[in-house]
């Protein structure tokens, strides 16, 4: 497919109808030209009307920039590694299927780029929205993670201890020929901490651009109690995943996870002066992720 501009934008949904199209119309209202970027959305094997309404949209918008592919191996890995694939550009990036972007997304990326030519990865800020019900009372500054929240500040600045999420991430394509393609043995989580793990243990930077804001939707489900144990489990189960190979580092691992476990109890203390539920839903994650380490199951793939 001859197709070349400056960035590849990559969308990789599964059952998003309800909020694909909102993504979608925030990545095609851009202050730059559309001849600039190019949106690549990764359909993989959604069960629910994507597959419908998002080619029909494209059509009926005219929206020449933006192509639709289908992947068949189930998990976002692969949906992000085809996205990879199909891009022609020097630059790509990440948003999720449930993501707004502003509209000087694609402007913020390539000039940042532009004026750090040694930094082949960058994300922003991820800030969570709540269309369908209030905040949450139990979320806390402790577990803001696991509603991918990233906020740093309003001051550029490289990322140290922390690092992006998948839903705000950008790079020089060559960082994949480098370190390869994100990990396919992490289907569900910590595929993208994997490779930021690799970047920094190269001594290469990573950098945080404020002005690079995404707004990511959070269901109702997502912030229920049963959708938090979920994506908590989910989270332990991907760690486990992701330092399998190593004894040392699975052992490290234990360690920090019932350390945090112990300490949540400790920092929940005076939590219960602030909101009860905040306390509760602190241990509740730190205990659930602890378990989807220790019990890893078949939702991730444990063939090699």
């Amino acid at each position: 497919m001859d197709r070349k501009s400056n960035l590849s934008v990559i969308i990789c949904s599964y059952n998003r109808e309800k909020y694909i199209l909102d993504a979608i119309k925030s990545i095609a209202n851009q202050t730059f030209s559309s001849e600039r970027y190019e949106v690549i959305i990764i359909d993989n094997n959604s069960t629910d009307s994507t597959p419908a309404i998002v080619p029909e949209y494209i059509a009926r918008n005219h929206l020449s920039n933006f192509h639709y592919f289908t992947e068949t191996n189930q998990g976002l890995t692969f949906a992000r590694n085809k996205g990879i694939k199909e891009s022609n550009n020097e630059f790509v990036s990440f948003i999720d299927d449930d993501a707004i972007v502003k509209s000087n997304y694609v402007e913020t990326i390539l000039a940042s780029f532009d004026q750090n030519p040694t930094i082949n990865a960058l994300g922003g800020k991820v800030i969570p929205v709540f269309p369908e019900s209030p905040e949450p009372k139990w979320m806390s500054k402790y577990i803001e993670g696991i509603l991918s929240k990233v906020d740093l500040g309003d001051e550029k600045q490289l990322f140290k201890k922390k690092y992006p999420v998948g839903c705000n991430m950008a790079f020089r394509k060559i960082i994949f020929e480098k370190y390869g393609l994100f990990n396919t043995d992490l289907v569900l989580r910590s595929d993208e901490k994997d490779l930021f793990l690799k970047i920094k243990a190269n001594d290469e930077d990573i950098m945080y651009i404020p002005q690079l804001e995404v707004k990511h939707v959070m269901s109702a489900e997502r912030i229920s109690k049963k959708g938090v144990q979920r994506v908590s489990i989910i989270t332990g189960e991907g760690e486990r995943f992701r330092v399998k190979h190593s004894i040392i580092e699975t052992f490290r691992k234990l360690v920090e996870y019932k350390f945090k476990l112990f300490a949540s109890f400790i920092l929940a203390i005076p939590l219960l002066f602030d909101n009860i539920q905040k306390a509760q839903f602190l241990i509740m994650v730190r205990w659930h992720i602890l378990k989807g380490y220790l019990f890893p199951k078949s939702t991730l793939n444990d063939k090699t």
